[in-house]
This record gives C-alpha cells, structure tokens and sequence, in this order.
C-alpha cells in the first residue's frame, strides 16, 4: 500500500510507532445528534459506521493508546458532494474512543484532507504518538 503524499507531509513531525490505517468505503460524516424529548441519542446508522470504523482501527491497534496523539485522515469520497472535514474528523475520533486511544481529547493534532476518488472511495488513517506541551495521561 502506498502512503498518500498528504499524510507524509503530515506525519513528518510524528513519532513512532506510526499506525496507518486504510478503511474501505465511502467516508462517513458524524450526524447531529436526535434528540427525543430531553435526551440526545446517536443514530443506528452513525452507532454501525462507528463500530465498523472501530473494527478496523483495532485490526491494526492492539490495545487504546496513551499520551497526546496526532491523527491525520485522507477522506477519498466518490462524490462531489459537499460534505464538512469536520464531522468525517469528528466520526473517526469517535469511533476510536476505547480503541486507538482512551479518549478522542488526547488527540492533540489533526490533519485532514477531502480527496475524489470515483473508483475507490476510502478513508486513510494515520496514528501517532504527538509531542506537545499539553500533556494528556
């Protein structure tokens, strides 16, 4: 498999170990929350996404990782539609909560890339260790 030239350009200050990730599919964008009365609840389809998300990331990652993280993500979707980096960010930091890391705040770096790809649509994961002032146990 190849490293898209976007995640090298990323991963360049990262640490080992270096974890690459690559999820077929078309990329999944995190829904706003449903609400029914008071309560706020997660999709069926956002919880399935997440949970075969998850799966792949813990092909790769034996066991949640510890300290800061960075997290670089190339989303290859087959549209041109309009869809917002933020909430495909916000699906894969989700889905690897209890996974890759204990929680998604110890992701300290982000990079993100919205790329077309009619023929293969994916989304390429990088995970690393981050150095940073702000230290997350």
């Amino acid at each position: 498999m190849t490293v898209p030239i976007e995640l090298v350009t990323a991963a360049a200050a990262f640490d080992d170990p270096l974890y690459v990730i690559t999820i077929p599919g078309e990329p999944v964008p995190k829904k706003r929350p449903r609400f029914s009365g008071r309560r706020a609840y997660t999709t069926r389809e956002d919880h399935d996404a997440e949970a075969r998300t998850g799966w792949h990331l813990a092909q790769v990652i034996p066991e949640p990782l510890r300290g800061n993280l960075a997290v670089a993500c190339v989303y290859y979707r087959s549209t041109r539609r309009v869809v917002d980096k933020d909430n495909l960010a916000k699906h894969v930091m989700d889905a690897g909560n209890g996974i890759a890391w204990h929680d998604d705040s110890q992701c300290t770096a982000e990079f993100g890339v919205i790329e077309l790809d009619r023929a293969n649509p994916r989304t390429v994961i990088i995970i690393a260790r981050h150095q940073s002032s702000l230290v997350r146990k």
